[in-house]
């Protein structure tokens, strides 16, 4: 703990645990969001505008990993924070109040927190301003993702389409957060039926992905995996193998050979394989 004394090792630490976060490695991030969240309690103080980010950092992740009743408390201490210390209009808090109707809404409590959730995108534009790179951008793609999770693809699509938008204008093509999204969506495509649309964007991604984050990154292994599931749908077996003999080998040298995602990712080669004969 004795190296997050440093505010500025703080930033790192936090950012490589959301980082994590958006490659799926939740219990990677939960571990390092705990760390990073303890000392800035103790480096900058409880109420400082950057540990109650850190707690809804921490929250989110709870959410992903379906840990509701850790998630709800921790954003609603953020938010009484973030209005006590930066007031109910600022962007930060209004992102507060939208994690809480989402975590609500995950856990059926109540109905009518989603209506609230569904409200917070203008009410953030208002507040900080339409160019604002943070407006309407994580209420929406954490409303999305819910959505999906949930099966609801034309709404997830609708939403994702919208933040993908925001994302191409304020954050650039190229950027990481912009190519999640563009998967997000490419994946609500794809659970529509949608299959030429999704792979086309997952075409695109792999090929950024490839040359922004590189080959050997778990996000380029995730769009090959992506892009090889709507080749087996579309029965381009030989194009699907290819791909997934890459990811498989990559899964396993990162994740190990039992890993989850490998094990699908192995099944699928063997389905592709198959049908290739």
């Amino acid at each position: 703990m004795s190296g997050l004394n440093d505010p500025e090792t703080l930033f790192e630490r936090s950012d490589l645990s959301i980082a994590y976060w958006r490659q799926g490695r939740f219990a990677e991030a939960e571990a390092l969001q705990r760390d990073v969240l303890a000392a800035s309690k103790r480096v900058l103080g409880e109420d400082h505008i950057d540990t109650i980010a850190r707690m809804s950092y921490l929250a989110i992740t709870y959410w992903s990993m379906s840990r509701y009743d850790e998630a709800l408390m921790l954003q609603r201490d953020a938010l009484n924070r973030s209005e006590r210390v930066l007031g109910s209009d600022h962007p930060d808090t209004h992102a507060a109040k939208s994690n809480v109707n989402m975590i609500l809404t995950a856990m059926g409590l109540p109905h009518g927190a989603g209506a609230d959730h569904l409200d917070v995108p203008n009410t953030r534009e208002q507040a900080a301003g339409a160019a604002h790179p943070d407006t309407k951008l994580s209420s929406l793609v954490n409303l999305a993702a819910r959505l999906a999770h949930e099966g609801q693809h034309q709404q997830a699509l609708g939403m994702g389409q919208q933040a993908l938008g925001t994302a191409l204008r304020s954050l650039g093509p190229d950027h990481p957060y912009t190519l999640t999204i563009r998967n997000n969506v490419a994946a609500s495509l794809h659970g529509l039926g949608h299959i030429a649309q999704a792979m086309a964007l997952h075409e695109d991604n792999l090929d950024i992905r490839r040359r922004v984050l590189g080959p050997e990154h778990p996000d380029t292994a995730q769009s090959g995996y992506n892009l090889a599931s709507c080749y087996v749908r579309e029965g381009r077996y030989d194009e699907a193998v290819s791909l997934l003999r890459d990811v498989v080998d990559r899964y396993t040298a990162a994740m190990g050979a039992s890993h989850p995602e490998t094990v699908t990712a192995r099944a699928l080669l063997r389905k592709a394989t198959s049908h290739k004969r």
